[in-house]
Formats: C-alpha cells, sequence, structure tokens
C-alpha cells in the first residue's frame, strides 16, 4: 500500500498516550469497506487532533488499478497494484483539543469529518479530538436515521 509524506509525518507524532493510525482517515474507502463487512451503525473518528497543523490534507477518494478508477476497496488480488486517487482538502491550522461542542471546531475541520462520513457513507457520531477519554465530542449526523 502506498504511504505518502504526510503519513510518515503523522507516525512521528506519536505520544504516550499510543499510537496514531492516519490510514483510518486517509483511506475512507477502506474504512466504508471495513463498515460494511462489520454491519456498522456509527463511526468514532479518532486522532483528529494530529491533523492540526498540516496545511492540506490529501484523503484517498478512489484507487487507480490498470489504469481504471474505482471509488470500492481493491480486493486483495489488485491491492499492489492500486494507486491512491487523492482529494486535497484544507487544514484548519489550529489546536482542537479540549473543544467539547462539534459547532466550535474550526470550518475547515468540521468540513473535512463531513467529507469523510460522506466518502464512507455512515454516521460519524463521535469525534476524538485529543488523547484524554474525556476528550470526545458527540456530534449529530445527517446520515442517523
Amino acid at each position: 500500500m502506498h504511504i505518502d509524506p504526510v503519513c510518515a509525518m503523522i507516525e512521528k507524532r506519536r505520544d504516550a498516550y499510543g499510537q496514531i493510525h492516519y490510514e483510518r482517515s486517509h483511506f475512507p474507502l477502506k474504512e466504508k469497506y471495513g463498515c460494511r463487512l462489520q454491519g456498522t451503525t456509527d463511526v468514532c473518528f479518532t486522532v483528529l487532533d494530529v491533523l492540526g497543523y498540516l496545511d492540506e490534507i490529501p484523503v484517498c477518494t478512489g484507487y487507480e488499478v490498470d489504469g481504471e478508477v474505482t471509488t470500492q476497496f481493491p480486493v486483495t488480488a489488485k491491492l499492489e497494484k492500486a494507486k491512491p486517487v487523492l482529494t486535497t482538502l484544507p487544514g484548519w491550522k489550529s489546536d482542537i483539543r479540549g473543544i467539547k461542542n462539534y459547532e466550535e471546531l474550526p470550518e475547515n475541520c468540521r468540513k473535512y469529518i463531513e467529507f469523510i462520513e460522506e466518502q464512507i457513507g455512515y454516521p460519524i457520531t463521535l469525534v476524538s479530538n485529543g488523547p484524554a477519554r474525556d476528550d470526545i465530542i458527540y456530534r449529530k449526523s445527517p446520515l442517523k436515521k
């Protein structure tokens, strides 16, 4: 799987609370596949706070395999040849730790969450914005029925 410099930088931003798995937000099509397989009803978006220093955030919105673009996560046999098709979203360049209300997040941060939610097709109802247990924002999703 293709790992770009942004992923490498974020991996270096681990803290004492555990590892950061940026791939979850960077490759939403993989998450969509996982949600379908597991019968997911709601999604918790984790480690959003580590993205706050980025000017732009590349998000995988498709895969190119043998010259064709698909929005489905490639099957294992084709995964080695798959190249991510990226959509770049603006960053928010601020620390979001300590924010408790979704509406108080920077606009670009909210747009990023909503974009990922649209891509995976499942409601994001919890947003983790820091390493502590209570660094959670509860969110109402338009996808929640």
